[in-house]
């Protein structure tokens, strides 16, 4: 006897992976490959400061604090984007039945 897709996951399973879809269809857009991911790793990569822009030390340091959390940020709403991405890609392979649990899996 087939199972069909629900039946390989749980209702909250199958929430998350509705919701996932929504982000992966973000990440797979235009807009976000041409426009918002090449911003963030800009800010990833180019976070440093300018300084022929400050005038004083307290400047210089409120610049790089700001360069560095947004640094940060992008990285890791980037770093979220893949980690919710590859869950998804986890959920579907599950809900298709081509991944066992390793807690029941027989012989592993």
């Amino acid at each position: 006897m087939v199972k069909n897709k629900q039946e390989f996951l749980s209702k909250e399973e199958e929430e998350v992976l509705k919701d996932l879809e929504k982000l992966a269809q973000l990440r797979e857009s235009a807009g976000y490959k041409d426009l918002l991911l090449p911003f963030l790793q800009a800010k990833v990569k180019n976070s440093w400061v300018d300084p022929r822009k400050v005038t004083d030390k307290e400047a210089f340091f409120y610049e790089y604090a700001t360069a560095w959390g947004w640094a940060q940020s992008a990285q890791e709403l980037m770093d979220w984007i893949e980690q919710r991405y590859q869950e998804r890609n986890r959920l579907r392979d599950k809900a298709d039945g081509k991944e066992i649990e390793k807690n029941f899996a027989i012989g592993t």
